[in-house]
């Protein structure tokens, strides 16, 4: 088995909050885009207003001016104002609609800002006191929020190193990077637990889903070498054995679709992969 590869570990504030310095550039630089677009829409309804003005003056003045001449045409001057009428309507119309348009921009707008600053409260507000912040993590556990629910655990362990539950922690991390199948980073949690927590009720756990994430990317042989560590001890629970059995049974009997890394003469592959 190889050595186990560490994300680098996250900074915090004097206060103990996470500093999400990335994401808050991000959500800056969302907020300042939307911003421009309202901006630009402000700036066209103002042209268009212009522009409708301009036509009413020049509707004002052809009435004035063929009322005033000799000999006008009826018809034509009616045609005329018709038209004018007809392009002023039109603008009018041109305008509702980017009011309401604008008016819909803004909601949005509105409503983005307010998503924006929830997610980053969510980012920020973080649980004081070891009960309070475990106790967050296991429910955002529960509801599959994966991300999150490892995010806190990972402060929990920054927090309190080297404490009674860092094996049950660190598991639960795992387990987070398993349900998104990311096996290889759930490997390295697992693996941690094998090393330095033998004796730590984590450790069938750790033993059990190790050998499901190998299986997982097609490293049969050191799947059943965990499975078969589970069979051979005589304190884990039943249910561990009992499944860590079938799963041996499973993977014996496959011909190549799981077992990927296997040589096709039956050999061991020589593929490696952290954590393992």
């Amino acid at each position: 088995m190889c050595g186990v590869a560490f994300a680098s570990a996250p900074l915090f504030c004097s206060t103990g909050c996470l500093v999400t310095t990335a994401q808050f550039d991000q959500l800056q630089r969302e907020v300042s885009t939307l911003s421009d677009r309202v901006e630009a829409r402000d700036k066209e309804l103002q042209a268009s207003l212009a522009r409708a003005k301009e036509q009413s003056d020049e509707l004002d003045q052809v009435l004035r001016s063929r009322a005033a001449s000799l000999g006008v045409n009826v018809d034509d001057l009616g045609l005329d104002v018709a038209q004018l009428r007809g392009e002023t309507e039109d603008a009018r119309n041109d305008i509702a609609a980017l009011l309401s348009e604008t008016r819909e921009l803004r909601a949005g707008f509105d409503q983005r800002v307010a998503d924006l600053e929830q997610r980053l409260n969510r980012e920020t507000e973080i649980p004081e006191g070891q009960i309070a912040l475990k106790r967050e993590a296991d429910r955002l556990f529960k509801t599959a929020d994966w991300p999150q629910a490892r995010r806190l655990y990972r402060i929990y362990l920054s927090r309190y190193p080297g404490g009674k539950k860092e094996a049950e922690i660190r598991f639960s991390i795992g387990q987070t990077l398993y349900n998104e199948n990311k096996h290889r980073s759930a490997l390295s949690e697992f693996y941690w637990i094998v090393q330095n927590a033998r004796t730590d009720p984590a450790i069938y756990n750790a033993l059990y889903y190790s050998g499901l994430a190998f299986s997982k990317i097609g490293q049969c042989d050191k799947a059943i070498a965990y499975f078969d560590a589970l069979v051979a001890d005589s304190k884990a629970p039943k249910k561990y054995q009992t499944l860590a059995a079938d799963q041996i049974k499973i993977l014996q009997a496959d011909t190549g679709k799981i077992c990927t890394g296997r040589k096709a003469d039956g050999g061991r592959s020589d593929e490696t992969t952290t954590g393992g």
